[in-house]
């Protein structure tokens, strides 16, 4: 009976959802619906509290699925209805939209021609210049700083030759009658007349280097004794003291005296022969210009060398030549000068 009851309600059921699929007869407006009731299934008969095996609650395998068929024909579009009054007032503006980037820049065009200048205008009148404003007061005197420390004495030099002492110097002369030459003769008694009448000169005469007639001049000699306290490490000078008088037809020149020495000591030999040797040294003076004085007076000068000590050293006796020589520039005076003496100055042997 339970078993028939069953059946029954499972063909109850296949014939339900059967009826649910089954499409509507053409020309139905119903639209078609492919749901399932699954609370049907649930809670019709097999659910209930009664029934002790709802079995027929177990779907059973699900038949395939029909074709669908073709959609329809879509309608014609009705016509458009009339369009409805405009509703009052305007709406509200809508925000401005955001501004675009700004494009790039295009290149500078060339530049024009520069315009002519104007003239310029006239220059104004210069305006008064204002008060000189006072002086400031000078600023005092800043004190001096301390004197820096002296620094370190340099070394000392190394000591100078010791000078001559003027006190020990000395001189010898020979005067005109203290000569002679090479004829014996005596000096010459010229000027008679330069102080007034009867005035005396006793002079040598110095023709020039070579006289008129081709021969040579002549020569003035003399002799003396070396002080024996001369010291001959010091200088020695021999000085001609001359005479020039007014010449007319002469003019002025040159002159140059030179002097032979010798100088000897005891027991030694004078002449050229050997062993002796001649004179011991030659002296030429420099070039004197001769100046003339007024007509009838007489212009005083003199003309001084070095004699050389080292050869004057340990001798006693002195011997000298003098005569006229051809000067350097070779512009001689023609005319005589006239020697009146010579000296000797030198410096004396210190005792202390």
């Amino acid at each position: 009976m339970k078993k028939v009851s069953l059946l029954s309600l499972c063909l109850l059921s296949t014939s339900y959802i059967h009826s649910e699929l089954t499409p509507p007869q053409e020309g139905s407006s119903k639209k078609i619906s492919y749901q399932i009731d699954t609370r049907s299934l649930n809670n019709a008969f097999c659910c209930e509290p009664s029934h002790q095996k709802p079995i027929c609650c177990k779907k059973g395998p699900r038949g395939k699925r029909g074709k669908r068929g073709h959609d329809g024909t879509t309608g014609s579009t009705g016509a458009t209805g009339t369009t409805g009054a405009t509703g009052p007032g305007a709406g509200a503006t809508g925000p401005t939209g955001a501004a675009g980037n700004t494009g790039a820049t295009g290149p500078t065009g060339p530049t024009g021609a520069t315009g002519a200048t104007g003239a310029t205008g006239a220059t104004g009148n210069t305006g008064a210049t204002g008060a000189t404003g006072l002086t400031g007061a000078t600023g005092s005197t800043g004190a001096t700083g301390s004197t820096g420390a002296t620094g370190a004495t340099g070394a000392t030099g190394a000591t100078g030759a010791t000078g001559a002492d003027a006190s020990l110097l000395d001189e010898l002369f020979i005067n005109a009658p203290m000569m002679y030459d090479l004829n014996g003769l005596n000096p010459v008694r010229l000027f008679n007349e330069v102080y007034g009448p009867d005035s005396v000169f006793d002079v040598w005469q110095m023709f020039p280097s070579v006289v008129l007639t081709g021969e040579p001049t002549s020569v003035v000699a003399t002799q003396f004794v070396i002080p024996s306290m001369l010291d001959a490490t010091q200088p020695i000078t021999l000085t001609f003291h001359c005479f020039s008088q007014f010449v007319d037809e002469v003019g002025t020149g040159d002159i140059a005296l030179q002097v032979r020495a010798d100088y000897k000591a005891f027991q030694q030999q004078v002449g050229i022969l050997p062993p002796a040797t001649g004179f011991a040294e030659t002296v030429m003076s420099a070039d004197f210009p001769i100046v003339n004085p007024f007509p009838g007076n007489l212009m005083y000068f003199t003309i001084s060398v070095p004699l050389n000590g080292a050869l004057i050293s340990g001798n006693t006796w002195g011997n000298l030549e003098i005569r006229r020589v051809a000067p350097n520039s070779e512009n001689e005076y023609f005319g005589s000068t006239y020697l009146t003496a010579v000296s000797i100055l030198y410096t004396r042997i210190n005792p202390l």
